[in-house]
């Protein structure tokens, strides 16, 4: 990839990791945002901000987080709260005045030993811890898992009888659409690939996926396939960007003269 799309992708990737897509403890959330603030501010001069961001964990407000006045450490105590703000992960701040002086400590320590570190070189440390999650540069989005009763549920409890909505995120990529659980880990529960998809998109408000395991194989597609509900608000966004990777899918295929076999083999798209 060219300059431009190394540049476009760190940027992407540092708004996915404030909006907390990425499974992140919180001294690597403090590593990534310090090279976030290395990138966009150049080197941190410790001493004059420290007597403003703390010198040490566990101080309030009282330190000097966000305080006015006009010392050499202003401008400094600015840039972390602007890096917090922009690239620390949403999931794990607090509005908490001391628990916001603790990220900003742990970032400013952070930054502080990569001092000489280039432009270059924070964005390829940055990509390089980013690239340790196997989602990275997928789509999420926050949704339900329609979970139905089962069919062998005999209670006459109505309420047990409605169906239990779980939360998790969708993630859309070039392969498919992969489920995660919601937790910090992000675990991954299900992986739909398009090429075992028969229809996803619009089904009455909801998300739709329709899957068999074994398409392509001469199954017998009614016995094999499993429609899959997420209540979303982001229905429309979500099937957009799937029908755009099947698209590009078949336009790369329509270069190899391969189009109709590979449009037969993939999903069509409901509402």
């Amino acid at each position: 990839a060219g300059a431009a799309e190394k540049l476009l992708l760190f940027h992407q990737t540092a708004a996915d990791v404030a909006r907390g897509h990425f499974p992140l403890t919180p001294k690597l959330a403090a590593q990534l945002t310090a090279y976030y603030a290395q990138f966009m501010f150049g080197d941190y001069h410790s001493q004059a901000a420290a007597s403003l961001v703390g010198s040490g964990p566990g101080l309030g407000a009282s330190a000097g987080v966000g305080a006015g006045g006009s010392t050499p450490g202003d401008g400094e105590t600015r840039n972390v709260l602007q890096v917090h703000e922009e690239c620390y992960p949403a999931s794990l701040r607090d509005p908490d005045p001391d628990a916001v002086s603790h990220q900003c400590w742990q970032i400013s320590e952070e930054w502080g030993t990569m001092r000489g570190l280039t432009k270059e070189h924070c964005l390829h440390n940055f990509m390089l811890l980013a690239r340790k999650w196997p989602h990275l540069g997928a789509t999420l989005f926050p949704a339900e898992m329609v979970r139905m009763p089962s069919s062998g549920d005999h209670h006459r409890d109505e309420h047990k009888q409605q169906p239990a909505l779980v939360p998790v995120w969708l993630a859309v990529h070039e392969q498919g659409l992969t489920v995660l659980d919601n937790s910090p880990a992000k675990a991954q529960k299900v992986v739909y690939e398009y090429t075992h998809m028969l229809s996803f998109g619009n089904s009455n408000g909801d998300f739709m996926v329709v899957v068999n395991r074994d398409k392509g194989k001469d199954a017998d597609l009614q016995r094999g396939t499993e429609k899959f509900l997420y209540k979303m608000k982001q229905v429309g966004e979500c099937t957009k960007m799937i029908a755009s990777y099947i698209n590009t899918i078949v336009a790369a295929k329509a270069d190899l003269g391969d189009a109709d076999a590979a449009a037969a083999n993939l999903p069509s798209m409901h509402g």
